[in-house]
Parts: structure tokens; C-alpha cells; sequence
């Protein structure tokens, strides 16, 4: 059997998530700057109950991305596409 290695990632996760000024473009502003943004990745709450739902106020959409900052820090933040805010959610080691 073919063994894999990979390097483990730890995620360390902001409760609650840090909100991130707006930037230039409708990007987060970060320090050190973003070197490189890999997403969207789309989490969607409450899909299932739409129909029966006559409120649509209880869903969640997040957008998530992974962002390498240039000094190297990799950062998993979202945007909230309903009240237009990017956050901090976590940091991977």
C-alpha cells in the first residue's frame, strides 16, 4: 500500500471572527498586504428549509478564502456578502 505524507495545517479559530477593514477594490485591508487571495468557497446555511421558509432572514452565506499575506502568513478569512464585511476567522500554522 502507497503511503502519502503531507504536512498536518493547524487551524487556530477566532470566535468570535475579527471584522477586517474595507480596502481599495472591495478586498480586506491587511498588514502586512495580501500577497495572493484561493477561494471563493461558498457556505450556505439553511438552503433546504427555503421553501417551506416564507422569511429568509435565518440563512448564513459566507464566502471563504484562504489569503497568504507577504510575509507569509496564511489567514482563512470570509466575506459576508449580505451585509457587504470581510472577517478573520482564523490563522493556519
Amino acid at each position: 500500500s502507497a503511503r502519502f505524507w503531507s504536512p498536518t495545517l493547524v487551524r487556530r479559530i477566532l470566535s468570535p471572527p475579527e471584522p477586517l477593514p474595507p480596502g481599495p477594490g472591495g478586498g480586506p485591508r491587511l498588514e502586512p498586504p495580501l500577497r495572493s487571495l484561493s477561494g471563493p468557497y461558498r457556505l450556505q446555511s439553511g438552503w433546504w428549509a427555503r421553501e417551506r421558509a416564507e422569511d429568509a432572514s435565518g440563512l448564513v452565506t459566507r464566502d471563504y478564502f484562504y489569503a497568504e499575506r507577504e510575509d507569509g502568513a496564511l489567514l482563512w478569512i470570509f466575506r459576508d456578502p449580505a451585509r457587504e464585511r470581510w472577517f478573520l476567522q482564523g490563522i493556519v500554522d
